[in-house]
């Protein structure tokens, strides 16, 4: 499966999903500082699509998952939690 963010960058992933306002990504392939970097731009997650399978048209759009409050290194794979801005940090 991949994530393809709003300026179009493809990021493999293990996988994706959100729960209680939070979008939890486990990319492949990309190191620690740059998926912070990545996944850190706004712009770039104001929209993330995932795609979990081309070949039968499976897939899901998260929209305003723009605050990485998490990114760290397990099993191989980087995970990063994003969330969606509150009142609160207005």
């Amino acid at each position: 499966m991949k994530i393809i963010l709003a300026d179009g960058t493809e990021v493999a992933c293990g996988w994706a999903g959100a729960s209680e306002g939070c979008l939890w990504v486990a990319a492949e392939g990309i190191t620690l500082p740059e998926a912070a970097v990545l996944l850190g731009d706004a712009e770039k997650t104001r929209e993330i699509r995932a795609v979990f399978s081309e070949s039968n048209h499976m897939e899901e759009v998260f929209t305003g998952y723009t605050r990485l409050f998490n990114v760290h290194e397990e099993e191989g794979l980087v995970l990063a939690g994003l969330g969606k801005e509150g009142p609160w940090e207005r």
